[in-house]
């Protein structure tokens, strides 16, 4: 389990246990916060982005930086073997 909470906040990982197969979402998420530091070009630790979802399911990436929080558009695919994310930083 310190694989998990190395990567995935206490948040996430009681979104992931709706599913009967969390992993696939759990390969997203992961693909999420990686193009979330991308996107950023600085060097966070992935527990410091938390991937969310609004109402709809639509996810986002929100991370604190210089004290201040930061929102990154994140779109999330995947299959049961396959997981691809995109993050936007908008101005």
């Amino acid at each position: 389990m310190s694989f998990y909470n190395s990567v995935f906040t206490e948040s996430e990982l009681k979104h992931f246990l709706k599913y009967t197969d969390p992993y696939p979402h759990l390969a997203g998420i992961f693909a999420a916060k990686e193009a979330t530091m991308k996107c950023l070009d600085t060097s966070i630790s992935l527990t410091d982005i938390e991937i969310t979802h609004d109402m709809r399911g639509k996810p986002s990436a929100v991370t604190m930086l210089k004290k201040k929080a930061v929102k990154v558009k994140v779109s999330i695919s995947h299959t049961a073997s396959t997981a691809i994310a995109v993050a936007f930083l908008t101005p």
